[in-house]
C-alpha cells in the first residue's frame, strides 16, 4: 500500500522530456484496437526476441510465396504477414 501511495507517474510517463519518434525497420509498433494493448504487447515483446526474428522474420518472404494453403487457415503465413509488417518500415 505504502509502495503505491509513493508513486510518480511522472517518472513512469516520461514526464518534462521530449521524445524523439523513431521510423523505419524494426522500429514499427502496433495500433492498440480498445483493450488489445495486453495482446500487442506480449506480440511485440515476442517479436523482440533475437530467435523470433530469426524464425518467422527471415522466412517470411519466402514462406508467402511458396505455401499453398490458404492464409487464413495458416498459422505460419499470419505469423509471416506479422513479421514483415513489423520488421520492414513499410508500416512505421
Amino acid at each position: 500500500m505504502e509502495a503505491n501511495l509513493s508513486l510518480t507517474l511522472s517518472k513512469v510517463l516520461e514526464e518534462g522530456k521530449t521524445l524523439i519518434p523513431v521510423f523505419g525497420a524494426d522500429k514499427t509498433g502496433m495500433i492498440n484496437l480498445g483493450n488489445t494493448c495486453y495482446m500487442n504487447s506480449v506480440v511485440q515483446t515476442l517479436f523482440a526476441l533475437p530467435e523470433f526474428k530469426t524464425y518467422y522474420g527471415n522466412r517470411a518472404e519466402e514462406h508467402l510465396k511458396t505455401c499453398r494453403n490458404m492464409a487464413s487457415n495458416c498459422y505460419l503465413c499470419q505469423f509471416s504477414k506479422l513479421a514483415l509488417g513489423l520488421y520492414s518500415g513499410d508500416f512505421s
